[in-house]
């Protein structure tokens, strides 16, 4: 069995000797805790930080109001798209407007049509429909792989704020695609109906 024992107090009342330890371990704790401060250990140190820049970057913008004012003509002049009745041969063109918002210092995009979900009642009626586009008031005139945007840079502000306008021409051919007349009845486009809701004006940024 261990046990603890205790020494009692000399009878003759000197210092005990574990008092002088305690006060030589005390005296040594508040110097190392010193040299630390001084030194620059754990306790306490210098610090700073401050920041690299003082500037923030932005991010551009793409996009493009929502088409407006929308004229119809044929090849003989203005029609009215409730009431006009397309045969073979007739070439039909709307146009409408869009503002293009561009920013951005190496922004490039196209504005393009997709009517590929185009929906005609008569399907045999719509293979021989030809749609196509022509976009004017860009720096790209030309369209050969859809009219690519610019983005303002700076000051210079390229294709931002510009109005663009997009001519859809949709022509029915007088005869088929192989030739042959139209003739009438199932498959002839008689009686047919062209969805042009389906028609989208696409704003994209080149990847």
């Amino acid at each position: 069995m261990t046990t603890l024992s205790f020494s009692p107090a000399p009878i003759d009342g000197s210092r005990r000797p574990w008092r002088r330890h305690a006060t030589r371990a005390v005296v040594a704790g508040a110097l190392a805790v010193g040299l630390l401060t001084a030194g620059g250990g754990t306790f306490s140190r210098w610090y700073e930080s401050q920041p690299l820049t003082g500037d923030t970057i932005s991010s551009g913008q793409l996009s493009m109001t929502p088409a407006t004012t929308t004229r119809w003509n044929d090849q003989n002049g203005p029609i009215d798209p409730a009431s006009y009745r397309m045969v073979p041969g007739d070439t039909v063109t709307f146009a409408t407007d869009t503002t293009i918002t561009a920013v951005g210092d190496n922004l490039r995009g196209t504005l393009g049509v997709d009517h590929s979900r185009l929906v005609v009642a008569d399907p045999p009626g719509a293979a021989g429909l030809n749609v196509s586009m022509v976009v004017s008031g860009l720096t790209d005139t030309n369209g050969t792989d859809g009219y690519t945007v610019v983005g303002q840079k700076g000051a210079t502000v390229n294709d931002n704020g510009r109005k663009a306008t997009v001519t859809i021409t949709i022509v029915w051919p007088s005869t088929r695609p192989d030739g042959t007349p139209w003739g009438n009845g199932p498959g002839s486009g008689e009686a047919s109906s062209v969805d042009l809701s389906t028609v989208r004006l696409v704003l994209s940024q080149n990847v």
